[in-house]
């Protein structure tokens, strides 16, 4: 199926369910100052909760708002929301070659439009504990970034923590990116060790601030 990105679709979307997150969680965003907004950005996160792909569009939203936001999701997951569609979901069935190729086909198309673009993708394919080590990115991601040309893989660090209030917290801290340039093989291995030591990062600054973290947080409230 042909990737679609619809803008009012997007702006529905956002309107409705916006109040309900902020209703839901409080988001704390923290994101690398080197990461370029006007370039293709490709977020890799752990998959820690149901919320992972809200919050991946709350980075995206405060880090290039004006840019299409494209989010791998399994298709089985995908197919009962078809509006998800048209907010740039794309769907993938592991396990079915004519699935990835697919997939792999149209972010390619992606990658080679104007302007910036991002795409959120989660290589665990399931959600785990926040501090499951190892993470066990599964292949297929380096497939993926053969066929992205230039771009900026970004680490995310996913956690909720209940902490002292009645909405708990969403913290997600963007790392600096590692450019992946047109040709070059992507090593998987290192990119999850990335993710893992973002992840670390995280749990030592929410240590060093306990319950003060709901206020003290170095980074902006989504």
């Amino acid at each position: 199926m042909t990737p679609r990105w619809h803008a009012p679709s997007v702006a529905v979307f956002e309107a409705v369910f916006s109040p309900f997150t902020a209703f839901c969680l409080r988001i704390r965003l923290r994101a690398d100052d080197s990461i370029d907004p006007g370039r293709g950005v490709v977020f890799v996160a752990n998959h820690h909760s149901w919320w992972d792909g809200f919050l991946l569009r709350a980075l995206q939203r405060r880090l290039m708002p004006n840019t299409p936001l494209w989010s791998v999701m399994l298709e089985r997951e995908l197919a009962p929301r078809g509006w998800f569609r048209r907010m740039g979901c794309l769907g993938v069935a592991p396990g079915e070659p004519g699935s990835i190729r697919s997939l792999v086909r149209n972010l390619g198309a992606i990658a080679r439009s104007p302007g910036g673009w991002a795409v959120s993708y989660f290589p665990q394919g399931r959600i785990r504990p926040a501090d499951a080590r190892p993470l066990g990115f599964r292949p297929g991601l380096e497939r993926i970034l053969s066929v992205m040309g230039d771009v900026q893989v970004v680490p995310v660090a996913l956690r909720i923590e209940p902490l002292n209030t009645r909405r708990p917290h969403a913290f997600v801290w963007a790392g600096a990116p590692l450019e992946k340039t047109a040709g070059e093989r992507f090593d998987l291995s290192s990119l999850e060790r990335a993710v893992e030591r973002q992840l670390d990062s995280l749990e030592a600054e929410l240590a060093r601030l306990g319950e003060d973290a709901s206020r003290e947080w170095p980074g902006e409230l989504a």
